[in-house]
């Protein structure tokens, strides 16, 4: 059951139904945190959650996974996908506008 479960969030992933993805491996991960694809999981549940913009939890995903499997197969692409998280977020944070409300509460104290 656990590797059905674990092909299953890469079916629907592959599909693009990244909610139904990322639910069967929150599911998975909640279950068999000691199967041999737990680390596999935790990879592919960031990519998901990048692709959902949810880019906070991806990060948690790819340092836990860094930290816990420093030699899984995968992990040069998880820091990859780490840094690239990262680097996306230091430019969003440069280039957003202060809001024209913040900017009038400030000047008007």
């Amino acid at each position: 059951v656990p590797d059905a479960t674990y092909w299953l969030g890469r079916a629907y992933a592959a599909k693009g139904d990244r909610h139904n993805a990322k639910k069967v491996f929150v599911g998975f991960q909640h279950d068999y945190v000691l199967h041999h694809k737990f680390s596999n999981s935790l990879y592919e549940l960031a990519i998901i959650e990048h692709e959902l913009k949810e880019d906070k939890r991806a990060t948690l995903l790819l340092k836990s996974m860094i930290k816990k499997f420093p030699n899984h197969n995968s992990i040069i692409q998880a820091k990859a996908l780490l840094k690239t998280i990262q680097a996306d977020q230091v430019t969003k944070d440069v280039t957003k506008p202060e809001s024209k409300t913040k900017l009038e509460t400030t000047v008007t104290k």
